[in-house]
């Protein structure tokens, strides 16, 4: 799982190589001359249909890095990550230019294996060169398993260290500890990557990125320096350390770190929050088929709201629009829970904390009110991370003591706890209601609670006092039962 930056680093900064721009521009035609197009050998004609063809596959490849993020991978740290990213942009760029091509000029001329060479060499160039690029400048690092950690780091500075840690926490520790982030002082780092991991603000910011990781639910348990104590400056050390310490933050420093495959106790006992797995209804082997075909349904149904509420947030608060925050699932697994965003970033570029009052949103409060700030959990639905219905996914922090009963099927968009009261429930009533969903789920208790959903929205949140009641009631009742 792959954690994404906090929103207020998550700005995106229009930069390109100069390389790619010439290869995006080079590559097409070198594919029309290798692949012996036909327009080529046309004297007048030839020309507006060789320039058409390179002008929509140079747009389209330049398009492709942007959504991709090419030019974020740091050509002396190429990895396997970047070079998959590299393919992906590579593959949308010929699909939409041969959509295109195809529609405007039928691809008259060209011949149809053209797309496929003009990919190949595409491809080839934006790797070949980073490639040779890291074979000359960098060090060449075996790749570790990719993994995930319930100890979540910090690294500070990108250097050879840094590229070099990564890769060793990847391989002798990828069950334990995970680096989330990169810290740089050279603003030109900001926003690039070192193996997939994102430099994300200066060491003087390290108290406003750590808190707004926390805010997304990922607590940050230990800072490492990519180098001796010298290589920050005393502005940066003091606010590292002052940082670790009112945190209670572990602070190493990799030239003196060892022990890597030692065993972290802490994310174990952390991680051990279903001590056994209780039996559940049958009925979910068949909803969880159900929540992926309805899921799909409703969201090419609903694509055209999607996009017009994604316009309203950007326009709004801005980019990013969709706010992540990393949430328990089944068995206790991590998942990454997204919203639209409906306030704004909690911190601004310089790392300085924005008021509450500036962070407030009208259009973000309605978005709440209505509930369409929860649309893009249909993604997670989608994916399997979470269900249309069932208990809502808590933070760690959020658990409740006897945690085996909810964590044993997929946390739901809605639930019989939230149709039940929500927000005004205690912890203990909403983990009694959980409980008895879990144990007595069917299509039944299901479509009930879809029409109370779709009655919250529409009329309002006004009954609520008076279903809290009649919930308690019913524990109670159940309780006595």
């Amino acid at each position: 799982m792959r954690i994404p930056s906090p929103a207020s680093r998550a700005t995106r900064r229009l930069r390109f190589y100069g390389f790619d721009l010439f290869w995006a521009v080079m590559s097409p035609l070198l594919a029309l001359y290798l692949g012996d197009a036909y327009v080529l050998r046309v004297e007048n004609s030839g020309l507006e249909a060789v320039g058409l063809y390179c002008l929509v596959s140079a747009g389209c490849s330049i398009a492709s890095f942007l959504i991709f993020e090419v030019e974020r991978s740091v050509p002396r740290y190429f990895s396997v990550h970047d070079a998959i990213n590299i393919c992906k942009a590579v593959l949308l760029s010929e699909i939409l230019s041969s959509w295109m091509l195809f529609s405007l000029t039928r691809l008259e001329g060209i011949p149809r294996s053209t797309p496929i060479l003009h990919a190949l060499i595409l491809a080839a160039g934006l790797i070949g060169v980073r490639t040779c690029v890291r074979l000359l400048r960098g060090e060449t690092i075996a790749n570790g398993p990719n993994g995930c950690s319930p100890k979540c780091i910090l690294l500070v500075g990108s250097n050879t260290y840094s590229a070099l840690y990564v890769k060793l926490v990847r391989a002798c520790a990828h069950d334990r500890k995970r680096v989330v982030a990169l810290l740089d002082n050279r603003a030109e780092m900001f926003g690039r990557a070192i193996d997939g991991v994102r430099v994300v603000g200066s060491p003087c910011q390290i108290a406003s990125i750590v808190d707004e990781y926390e805010l997304h639910g990922i607590e940050i348990g230990e800072v490492v320096i990519a180098g001796e104590q010298g290589l920050l400056s005393n502005e940066e050390m003091r606010a590292v350390v002052q940082t670790c310490e009112s945190r209670s933050i572990e602070l190493g420093f990799i030239p003196q770190m060892l022990g890597l495959t030692g065993q972290d106790t802490r994310a174990l006992e952390e991680n051990e929050v279903i001590a056994r797995p209780i039996a559940v209804p049958r009925y979910f082997r068949v909803k969880y088929v159900m929540d992926f075909v309805v899921s799909l349904v409703v969201l090419m149904c609903i694509l055209p709201l999607l996009v017009g509420v994604g316009l309203v947030v950007l326009w709004d608060v801005g980019i990013p629009i969709l706010f992540w925050q990393q949430r328990l699932g089944t068995g206790g697994r991590d998942f990454l829970l997204y919203k639209f965003r409906t306030m704004r970033t909690p911190f601004d570029s310089q790392g300085n904390p924005i008021r509450s009052q500036e962070k407030v949103s009208l259009l973000g409060r309605l978005l709440r009110d209505t509930s369409l700030d929860e649309l893009p959990q249909l993604l997670n639905v989608l994916v399997g991370d979470m269900s249309l219905i069932g208990p809502r996914p808590l933070l760690p922090e959020d658990q409740p003591k006897n945690r085996t009963v909810r964590l044993s099927i997929r946390p739901g968009i809605t639930g019989w706890a939230q149709v039940n009261g929500g927000k005004l429930l205690t912890a203990e009533d909403k983990e009694k209601l959980d409980e008895w969903y879990v144990r007595n789920a069917s299509i039944f208790v299901d479509l009930k609670i879809v029409l109370k959903t779709l009655h919250m929205i529409f009329v309002g949140r006004a009954e609520e006092h008076i279903r809290v009641t009649a919930s308690r009631q019913s524990v109670a009742v159940r309780e006595g039962s």
